[in-house]
């Protein structure tokens, strides 16, 4: 429960810095993803450990320090969680505004940008 309830609130909070109708420049979505991050650990950490998403549970896996059978139970957790927050706060907005919409920046092409987020993902 404390998983989907971290990753629920990291969705509907960080997301919510992200709706494209409301101005603030790309340091909105950013803090609301801080936030949401540590209103999330602040919540539950001390006792799921707060991983948050799918990624950070398997790696924790790899290295041995949670067991598989709990694994099981944390993927479905964030799976649902992540649905369940942006699912509130999709159905808080009003229709047509678009919620946590990724777009490429003005000049970047789609390979670039495939690197980049390529590259990203290993550091």
């Amino acid at each position: 429960m404390g998983e989907f309830l971290a990753t629920a609130i990291l969705m509907y909070i960080g997301c919510m810095g992200c709706v494209l109708e409301f101005p603030g420049g790309p340091i909105l979505p950013a803090f609301a993803f801080g936030f949401a991050i540590v209103a999330s650990v602040q919540v539950v950490g001390h006792i799921t450990g707060c991983h948050m998403n799918p990624a950070v549970s398997l790696g924790i896996l790899i290295l041995g320090k949670m067991d598989w059978k709990m694994f099981l139970v944390y993927l479905p957790a964030q799976y649902l969680g992540g649905m369940a927050g942006y699912a509130a706060l999709k159905a808080m907005m009003p229709s047509g505004y678009q919620i946590c919409v990724l777009k490429l920046a003005y000049g970047v092409t789609f390979i670039q940008a495939f690197f980049i987020e390529f590259t990203v993902t290993f550091l």
